[in-house]
């Protein structure tokens, strides 16, 4: 159903705002509606994001009053008092969108003109497109409306695909050339997080390494956890128990895949509290009979960091000695205690 009022201009502030609670209500829906800290870090997070923004508290507050005023987003007072107070997002319902369609204006507003190819791949935790088709027929309902919701660009030259841009504000298309590869940027986020390597050698080869640490069978068999995806660049991957229940432990998207030379994606954890997404890189050099691995983490931030300089050493561990062996560490060494007594 659509409005009877056309559809609203939001700024650039505005966008980015209701995007991140868009996204967040459908991807993290046990910590919505969100806190202003945690509204001000999805809004700055260095992945899924472009552009890349640093915006501060009174930034996101102004704009949340702005979009408050205009019956686009509310306030929830908890039992707390003030300082419990939280956001939440009505966009969706004042513009009558679909879950399908909410899926796409969610990732037009965070990330720029996007193609219906680039849509789908994204969109896995927001709603499930059965195939491109299913995008190409959303972005045409939507082009159709009374008020059109998105509009495609021309293409230009380098371009294969058509790319689309929502309706409901201004869009930059300067930081968006043809035939520019979408690579999240490395995440910096000060001399207090820096990049966390381990490197080992292995007695197997390259091709034998990336696929321990990419086919969920085998992942299962030395770390009791299932990378799965399709390792297609654009794509997401997940990391679950191999248990009953299959919980997810993280997930994220696949930046680069070079088979069997180097693999990057983003990390993003769905256990415990909410943290930003960080970034590993994956490096394999190949010396015939042993393989170099090189892991770079990159993003790590306060007890994340912790866990990971004990679970990264660990996890490679046990996956040297499947790999040299046939079988796991008798123990599962991220199971031994992180310091000596």
């Amino acid at each position: 159903m659509e409005p009877s009022d056309g559809l609203p201009e939001l700024d650039t502030v505005e966008q980015r705002v209701i995007g991140a609670l868009m996204e967040k209500q459908r991807t993290v829906p046990d910590t919505y509606p969100m806190t202003l800290n945690a509204l001000r870090t999805a809004c700055n997070q260095k992945n899924s994001r472009d552009p890349v923004v640093d915006f501060d508290d009174r930034t996101v507050t102004e704009a949340i009053d702005r979009l408050k005023a205009r019956g686009l987003a509310r306030i929830v007072y908890a039992s707390g008092g003030a300082r419990a107070v939280k956001f939440r997002q009505v966009l969706d319902e004042r513009i009558g969108i679909d879950d399908a369609e909410r899926a796409i204006v969610t990732l037009l507003l965070l990330r720029g003109p996007q193609s219906a190819g680039e849509l789908k791949t994204r969109s896995e935790r927001l709603h499930p497109f059965a195939d491109r088709g299913a995008v190409d027929a959303a972005l045409e309902s939507m082009a159709v409306r009374t008020d059109p919701l998105v509009r495609p660009l021309d293409r230009r030259p380098g371009e294969h695909d058509t790319r689309w841009i929502h309706a409901l504000g201004p869009v930059d298309l300067s930081t968006h050339p043809a035939g520019a590869v979408d690579v999240a940027p490395t995440v910096d986020r000060g001399a207090d997080a820096l990049p966390l390597q381990v490197v080992l050698y292995l007695g197997a080869s390259a091709d034998d390494v990336w696929a321990a640490l990419t086919d969920g069978d085998l992942t299962a068999a030395w770390w009791g956890r299932r990378n799965e995806s399709s390792w297609e660049v654009g794509s997401r991957w997940r990391n679950r128990h191999d248990d009953g229940a299959g919980a997810t432990v993280v997930d994220g998207e696949v930046l680069e895949a070079t088979r069997p030379k180097r693999l990057v994606t983003t990390w993003e954890e769905r256990t415990g509290p909410e943290t930003p997404p960080s970034r590993v890189t994956y490096r394999l050099d190949d010396f015939t009979t042993v393989t170099r691995l090189t892991v770079l983490h990159e993003g790590l931030e306060g007890s994340t960091r912790t866990a990971a300089e004990h679970g990264w050493p660990a996890a490679l561990s046990n996956l040297k000695t499947f790999l040299e062996t046939g079988d796991p560490l008798p123990t599962a060494p991220w199971e031994l205690p992180a310091e000596f007594e």
